[in-house]
């Protein structure tokens, strides 16, 4: 049976292609996490999933006890989403940096808790962001939508098990 990591890694490039292919477009993070959201809830319905379905948005891990909200669960915490989005209109991109690398920080906190599986998704306009240490050593991708370039970020937040420290992975070595 496929897991929620499953439903997740099947469900977020789905919302990417709709986007390059013009049949969405985002104007807020709020958007992404949606879109999300109803990609992964098409797909546990098409792969017949336990009802209730376990994904929700905008909520605190439970039983964790970290002030903290996650903007996309699915499963029992089985997989927990963070996203950010940076748009053209963007005056205050350094703020925005901190918002996501607090963000990723807070991902690791949910692994030392238990999650099995922690992302970091980002939609960046202009490319603001990867322009900058550490975000210009990751692995961004160019995306085409009628004649513009946009900038696609996903990561893979995991715990080393010898060092027990953070690493962030991303593009093709997610799994």
């Amino acid at each position: 049976m496929e897991s929620y990591n499953d439903i997740f890694l099947e469900g977020c490039p789905r919302v990417i292609e709709e986007f390059k292919n013009e049949k969405i477009e985002f104007h807020s993070e709020f958007d992404i996490t949606c879109l999300i959201f109803y990609e992964c809830l098409k797909l546990m319905e098409n792969w017949n999933f336990e009802r209730p379905f376990k994904i929700h948005a905008e909520v605190q891990p439970y039983p964790y006890k970290i002030n903290a909200w996650a903007d996309l669960i699915l499963g029992n915490n089985e997989v927990i989403v963070e996203t950010k989005f940076l748009s053209k209109q963007e005056s205050a991109v350094a703020t925005k940096r901190r918002e996501a690398t607090k963000d990723i920080k807070k991902l690791s906190k949910y692994l030392e808790f238990g999650v099995k599986h922690a992302y970091f998704i980002m939609l960046d306009e202009q490319g603001h962001c990867r322009r900058h240490k550490p975000w210009s050593k990751l692995e961004w991708r160019s995306i085409k939508v009628d004649e513009e370039e946009f900038y696609f970020l996903q990561l893979k937040v995991i715990i080393d098990e010898k060092s027990q420290k953070m690493l962030v992975v991303s593009g093709s070595e997610i799994s």
